[in-house]
């Protein structure tokens, strides 16, 4: 292998994660319309508890079919959260209405990664119109949803 290979594959590996995500994610274009790149954040953490680590795999085992990524992948995210705690809970509470829609409605794997993602958006910013024509057919409103979600986190149901 030539020098120039080795340093490109070796200058990819040190830009990924054993999750094989880039640590830029991409680029965007500034008020000044200059382009800046996307980052991951850093790590915050050096581990979660056992608990923790359990409920991330069952998030993951309940989730795989919306959002395929591998458990590595998942622990990273929580790593760099600033409260790890708390953004576990929430995608509980997400997984949760997710498991309900998902067995009482018949979707595609389509329809599940956008139930899935319309979830995670109604978990930071609540109930929007803005979402509902991304809801799959026969689902609830965005105001709907948020109230499963919302009585799904104050209950502090898991998956």
């Amino acid at each position: 292998m030539g020098i120039k290979h080795w340093l490109s594959a070796l200058f990819r590996r040190r830009n990924q994660i054993s999750d094989g995500v880039p640590e830029v994610m991409g680029h965007v274009v500034d008020e000044h319309k200059e382009k800046r790149e996307i980052r991951r954040g850093p790590i915050r953490h050096d581990t979660l508890t056992q608990d923790q680590l359990k409920r991330v795999a069952k998030l993951r085992n309940v989730l795989v079919e919306a959002y395929p990524m591998t458990l590595d992948g998942w622990l990273d995210g929580f790593l760099r959260d600033a409260d790890p705690e708390s953004e576990i809970q929430v995608i509980e509470a997400v997984a949760i209405v997710y498991q309900q829609l998902t067995q009482s409605v018949n979707l595609t794997h389509d329809d599940k990664a956008m139930l899935y993602g319309v979830l995670c958006v109604i978990s930071a910013s609540g109930a929007s119109d803005k979402v509902n024509d991304k809801i799959p057919e026969g689902l609830p409103a965005s105001t709907d949803l948020f109230e499963l979600y919302c009585a799904a986190r104050s209950a502090g149901d898991r998956p």
